[in-house]
């Protein structure tokens, strides 16, 4: 049986990067008797030729996100086996997401969303009372056009951002963490469900912790609230989740969830945690 781990174009290959480490979760599906193929997601491929495709380093998904879901819909419609699942994976994308979690009482760093231009206005800024503020589009990797904005820049500058965001998608505005710079995020693994690992990732200098070369990375002990967050956060997703991150930051004194990654996020895989995540994926193909 033959198993494809979905990459793009620029990392056509299965990831052995540092952080990435995809090759470790090939070489335990390969023990354990498949074959196993990096593929670009949206090349020539003959799928059919594959039981399950492990998404994993499609990083460009959000340039063509309708071409992406149309790739979704053709594995799922094909009966191959997804990982993550088609809807937790369709459901992932938009950051709209974190709507959802707010509404069932899960703590998110605050969020406001602006749909269209109609929403970005001078008052809307200013009601939110937040000094500093990240603003991000709710489809992108990465750093992609994610802008910190100061209102001592003046708002007219904070519109301007908006009106660059707004001219591919909608996007979200969050209040700055200013404890990011000390603290970090803490990022919590989970595989089946079953907590795994745990990293910090501080910024070195800018305050972007998307770009993997500007952060210090180091495995850690989570304290037990972010444990008991992230445990409350998985089992509240409903269906199979063979994998996920969940980055977690401290806003105004307690937990609270920043991203919860469910689509290609980086794993910090190591050898004992490929084979969690292996055995997460052979438990579906059973």
């Amino acid at each position: 049986m033959k198993i494809a781990i979905a990459t793009h174009y620029e990392v056509p290959e299965i990831c052995d990067l540092d952080i990435q480490k995809d090759d470790l979760l090939a070489e335990y599906l390969r023990s354990k008797g498949y074959e196993v193929d990096g593929k670009v997601w949206n090349s020539n491929t003959c799928w059919e030729e594959y039981c399950a495709v492990i998404v994993r380093t499609t990083w460009d998904y959000f340039v063509q996100p309708k071409e992406f879901k149309e790739w979704l819909t053709k594995l799922n419609s094909l009966n191959i086996k997804l990982f993550n699942p088609y809807q937790i994976l369709l459901w992932n994308m938009e950051k709209t997401y974190l709507d959802d979690l707010i509404r069932n009482g899960i703590p998110i760093v605050p969020t406001i969303f602006f749909r269209n231009l109609k929403d970005a206005t001078e008052e809307a800024l200013l009601k939110t009372g937040w000094k500093k503020m990240i603003f991000k589009p709710i489809l992108g990797g990465s750093s992609h056009n994610v802008e910190k904005f100061d209102l001592e820049e003046g708002v007219e500058r904070g519109l301007k951002i908006c009106e660059k965001i707004l001219q591919s998608c909608s996007m979200m505005i969050q209040p700055f963490v200013e404890n990011l710079q000390d603290q970090g995020e803490t990022s919590l693994i989970y595989f089946d469900k079953v907590y795994s690992h745990s990293v910090r990732k501080t910024p070195l200098e800018d305050f972007r912790l998307f770009d993997m070369t500007n952060i210090k990375i180091e495995r850690i002990t989570p304290p037990d609230e972010f444990r008991l967050l992230g445990d409350r956060i998985v089992n509240w997703v409903r269906g199979d989740l063979p994998y996920a991150r969940i980055d977690l930051v401290v806003y105004e004194g307690k937990a609270v969830v920043m991203e919860l990654e469910l689509l290609e996020p980086t794993l910090f895989l190591d050898k004992s945690s490929a084979a969690k995540f292996g055995e997460a994926v052979l438990k579906q193909l059973q």
